[in-house]
C-alpha cells in the first residue's frame, strides 16, 4: 500500500470519478491529496505512453486512454501538453473529433532540430523553460553532464540576479552563446 492509499484510507476519502469526498479533515489537505494524486496519474499515464512508442511514433485516441486510466480526456491532454513538448523533443499532431486522435512523434537530433531549438529560445527565455531544454538536451546525449551542470549554474535565477524582465533576455543569450560553441565543436 503506497503512501497515498495509506492516507486515503486513514483519513477515510473516497475516490469517485475523479472527485475527492472529505470526511473529517480539512480542506487543505484535500487540495494536496488531490494534487498527489493527479500527479501520479500523470506520471504513470507518461510511463504508458513512453513504453508504446514504436519507431518512435505512437498513435492514440484521447476517448481510448482516458477509459483505459479511467480519467476524463482533458488529463490526457494536459500530459501531452507538458510532457511531450518540442523542448523534450516530440511532435504532436492532434485531430478533434472521432475519438481525439493524437500522434506523437520523437524528432531525432540533426541539424534542424538544433535550429528548432535556437529558434524555440529566442530573444527571451525563462527558466523553467530553458531548464527542460538542457534536460532533454542531457537525456539525449547532446550534452553531457560537466556541460550540464555549467548550463544550469549559468541559467539559473540566483546567477543571474537582474529584474525579471531582463533576466529572461540575459538568460536566453547566455544559452544560445553556450550551445552555439558545444555545436560548433562537435
Amino acid at each position: 500500500m503506497n503512501n497515498v492509499q495509506k492516507y486515503i484510507k486513514k483519513y477515510k476519502i473516497s475516490l469517485d470519478n475523479g472527485a475527492l469526498y472529505e470526511y473529517n479533515i480539512r480542506k487543505s489537505k484535500i487540495v494536496k491529496l488531490f494534487e498527489v494524486i493527479m500527479q501520479t496519474i500523470s506520471d504513470t499515464i507518461e510511463k504508458f505512453l513512453l513504453d508504446h512508442f514504436v519507431n518512435e511514433e505512437l498513435e492514440l485516441s484521447r476517448n481510448e486512454l482516458a477509459d483505459f486510466f479511467g480519467c476524463v480526456p482533458s488529463q490526457i491532454n494536459y500530459v501531452i501538453s507538458t510532457r511531450f513538448t518540442l523542448d523534450r523533443g516530440y511532435v504532436v499532431d492532434s485531430q478533434r473529433g472521432g475519438g481525439g486522435f493524437v500522434k506523437i512523434t520523437r524528432v531525432p537530433f540533426d541539424d534542424n532540430f538544433r535550429q528548432i531549438i535556437f529558434d524555440k529560445i529566442g530573444d527571451k527565455l525563462d527558466y523553467h523553460t530553458a531548464r527542460q531544454l538542457i534536460d532533454t538536451l542531457y537525456q539525449n546525449k547532446e550534452i553531457n553532464k560537466d556541460q550540464y551542470q555549467c548550463i544550469i549554474s549559468a541559467i539559473e535565477p540566483k546567477a543571474l540576479k537582474t529584474p525579471i524582465r531582463v533576466e529572461d533576455d540575459i538568460r536566453a543569450k547566455i544559452l544560445k552563446n553556450i550551445l552555439t560553441n558545444i555545436y560548433k565543436n562537435k
